[in-house]
């Protein structure tokens, strides 16, 4: 499971209710209320189980519980892993443990929809005072550029079941981990010059390589390559990955 640099990062949105533009409908997409088919369940992943999780990891799930009583948590373990993943043909045994956190929250909000948060994020304040406004114009959110390679961040993602989006990210995922793979080294360390070169099937993919955040590339190549996948992008708000500027000295 990743761990941010940070445990306690907060989670953020302000800008929430911000309207996304609205699109052509020779695109294939319609702004839609999403939240009323949303399943109010919060999934995470901790490989041992909760009980074995550490102190710090226990507190954010309490906190996630106190402050969204009328949501599920659902903690995730490895034998979850084994059962969400058992027919998607992709090499389980050889994956890292970080590219099955990323493969069981796509599997998760594809199949069941939902939240997904990390173990490792804090919440700041309840979903429905601000996820609602957020998933209304395309059923989808993600927070925004958490780097300059990055497109989204992947430690909290939402979604409606069997969204677009979803399917599209899970098929690029699929096509990804269709053979083992080893990390790849550069010579920057771990962020490519290219980030989307690295993922995309006549790049890097044709490698026995993965970048470290070969999911968030992927979903950086679905904008490039799909247009319906890239409309659809546009119409969610662009709430920064990072926390506010008065807290970004936390460590």
């Amino acid at each position: 499971m990743r761990v941010h640099r940070n445990p306690w990062w907060l989670v953020w949105a302000n800008d929430c209710n911000e309207a996304g533009p609205t699109m052509t409908a020779s695109l294939g997409v319609q702004t839609h209320p999403a939240t009323a088919a949303m399943p109010r369940t919060i999934y995470t992943l901790w490989l041992q189980g909760e009980a074995l999780a550490p102190p710090i990891v226990r507190l954010n799930l309490r906190r996630w519980a106190a402050l969204n009583p009328n949501y599920v948590l659902r903690v995730l373990d490895r034998h979850d892993v084994a059962g969400w993943l058992a027919d998607s043909g992709i090499p389980l045994d050889t994956m890292p443990i970080q590219a099955l956190s990323d493969m069981m929250r796509a599997r998760v909000l594809l199949l069941e929809g939902g939240i997904w948060t990390d173990a490792s994020v804090f919440p700041s304040r309840p979903l429905d005072d601000w996820l609602p406004a957020a998933l209304n114009q395309a059923g989808f959110f993600a927070f925004d550029r958490p780097d300059a390679d990055r497109a989204v961040a992947s430690w909290f993602l939402a979604a409606s079941p069997g969204h677009r989006m979803m399917q599209q990210w899970w098929t690029e995922v699929r096509r990804f981990w269709s053979k083992p793979r080893t990390l790849a080294r550069y010579p920057n360390g771990i962020i490519p010059a290219d980030p989307v070169w690295t993922v995309a099937p006549d790049g890097g993919a044709a490698t026995d390589e993965f970048p470290y955040f070969w999911f968030h590339y992927l979903f950086g190549y679905l904008p490039e390559t799909d247009p319906a996948f890239a409309a659809q992008w546009a119409l969610c708000p662009k709430v920064p990955a990072g926390p506010p500027p008065a807290h970004r000295s936390i460590s």
